[in-house]
């Protein structure tokens, strides 16, 4: 399957807002200037490399990953993304959580730290959930912004 876009056909791209410069941004490449159909093609140049965070930071994601688990026991699995008001009461817990990094949480033995971060995580997931589209996601996601 080809996932180039042309911005000329507007059966090709997907539904959103679109203009040249997002699917410029979207249309892959191969780093060292490959057809896609070469031998040892890899259409990656310019996508954001997860790997780098995921590898950098895996002992702490891991313990944010606890609170996860820790927090679909008690309450129920996502039930957080239903949270009334959620980016502001996410904002509260977090800097509970912030003032309390000295010792670890009692409740759920786990670091406060952790928890802060879960909580952020939340917020950063409740906002770009409110304010995303399909333009912004290939934008911000699947592609690095360049150097001014």
């Amino acid at each position: 399957m080809d996932n180039h876009i042309d911005p000329k056909d507007r059966f090709s791209k997907p539904s959103g807002v679109w203009n040249e410069r997002t699917v410029k941004q979207f249309n892959e490449e191969d780093p060292s200037g490959k057809d896609s159909k070469e031998p040892g093609a890899k259409m990656d140049k310019g996508k954001v490399r997860a790997g780098l965070m995921v590898n950098g930071f895996k002992r702490a994601l891991m313990e944010v990953a606890k609170v996860s688990t820790y927090g679909a026991e008690k309450y129920s699995p996502n039930g957080w993304k239903e949270v009334k008001d959620g980016f502001n009461r996410y904002n509260d817990a977090m800097m509970r959580h912030l003032f309390a990094t000295e010792e670890g949480d009692r409740e759920s033995n786990l670091l406060h730290l952790s928890h802060a971060a879960w909580n952020m995580l939340a917020m950063l997931e409740l906002f770009i959930e409110e304010n995303e589209d399909l333009e912004l996601f290939c934008k911000q996601y699947m592609t690095v912004r360049e150097k001014q």
